[in-house]
């Protein structure tokens, strides 16, 4: 069974190849405590973390029309990110991201990363 009362022919083909494809990932992927299991593996001591979706498509935060919230998704995904690298004991990195649709904003929000 996978959701409330749901078998695995129950679901839509799309979301059936995603929960088959999440089943491959390995936990480091999506788990600190894996990931750093398995740079200890590996022999690396620390690893920066890249905001893929947020920084490969960075454009569409432009989507957003509620500057406000625009602005919020970028300190949450800083102040997780901050978590993360605090949880890991500094060896993961994470590189922020920045509000670059406003120079103040991006000033004060790369402080506010390095400082946290």
């Amino acid at each position: 069974m996978n959701g409330v009362g749901m078998d695995e022919g129950d679901l839509e083909p799309e979301e059936a190849l995603a929960r088959s494809l999440v089943d491959q990932l390995h936990a480091a992927a999506y788990d600190p405590v894996a990931r750093l299991e398995l740079l200890d593996e590996l022999g690396i001591g620390t690893q920066i973390v890249y905001p893929n979706v947020a920084g490969f498509a960075s454009a569409r935060f432009l989507e957003i029309t509620d500057r406000a919230v625009r602005d919020a998704c970028v300190s949450i995904y800083n102040d997780a990110a901050a978590e993360l690298q605090a949880a890991s004991g500094g060896r993961l990195r994470p590189q922020a991201i920045l509000p670059f649709w406003d120079r103040t904003g991006t000033l004060v929000e790369m402080r506010r990363a390095r400082t946290q």
